[in-house]
């Protein structure tokens, strides 16, 4: 089974020193996802972490890396996309992959591979399926995974949530490889974040945007509706699925993402 570590979203909070590049060579992986797919912030902060800390480790181990791209608000893409630039250019030796999650950037995915040998891939975003955990009569159901027109001949690989108890890949063409992200789901996601609205007094959390000093590290939050429970971290909120899953097609990559040991084990996060 083909086994990828995402580290997206999830990078920064890991607490365990010196043991850090010990528990990526422990993983047993040889591909690993950075960035984020929901906060332009998080994706730059994660990238700039890693070309200071995990570069040369990963050239070393001869570790790939799937960069993750999040959607952006306008005045932040150029900046993304610059970040993007200096990423490649520090640590393209090792990134052949860049996972984009909106048309925007797969146009800029799509211009960088004439400097680059990347694989462009869509990430997670680009599915829409019914995702909400309270319901779990949709998720009895065999759901039918789309694959959007205007990726068809842009992309190499489709990514998918483990939604439901089947899914139905049968829209997806067969020269498109299925990249299955588990145990968590994510439900939804959105350009307003509740940890940095957290800072600012009662009334002014959600004017504008103001700067959030990636307060999101310092914590997350699990809330229970309807017995089903959610994990909110940083602009994604998630639900964990490990209830067994079939599919019309076997999937040719797993994305492991490891919430539980990044975010649970007991150690204060610096």
């Amino acid at each position: 089974m083909n086994i990828a570590y995402s580290l997206s979203d999830v990078a920064l909070y890991y607490n365990g020193g010196p043991n850090y590049m010990q528990h990526l060579k422990d993983t047993g992986c040889s591909r690993f996802y950075i960035g984020s797919y929901f906060c332009g912030k998080y994706c730059m902060r994660s990238m700039h972490f890693f070309m200071q800390n995990l570069s040369v480790f990963f050239t070393e181990q001869q570790f790939r890396v799937t960069l993750v791209i999040p959607p952006v608000p306008g005045p932040q893409n150029d900046m993304l996309k610059q970040d993007i630039l200096s990423f490649f250019a520090y640590c393209g030796g090792c990134t052949d992959e860049l996972a984009v999650n909106d048309y925007g950037m797969l146009q800029f995915a799509r211009q960088l591979q004439a400097w680059y040998p990347i694989r462009v891939t869509a990430g997670r975003i680009f599915s829409r399926n019914f995702r909400d955990p309270r319901y779990p009569e949709f998720e009895k159901e065999a759901s039918l995974v789309f694959f959007p027109e205007m990726l068809r001949g842009n992309v190499s690989a489709l990514e998918v949530d483990l939604t439901a108890s089947r899914l139905d890949f049968s829209e997806i063409d067969d020269d498109i490889e299925i990249h299955a992200h588990y145990p968590y789901v994510y439900v939804t996601g959105g350009q307003n974040c509740q940890f940095a609205a957290a800072m600012h007094p009662a009334g002014q959390q959600f004017i504008g945007r103001p700067g959030c000093g990636l307060s999101c590290m310092n914590g997350y939050m699990e809330t229970t509706a309807e017995d089903a429970v959610f994990l909110h971290l940083g602009k994604g909120v998630y639900t964990r699925q490990d209830a067994p899953v079939s599919y019309s097609r076997t999937p040719d990559r797993f994305i492991y993402w490891p919430a539980d040991e990044f975010l649970k084990h007991g150690e204060v996060n610096s």
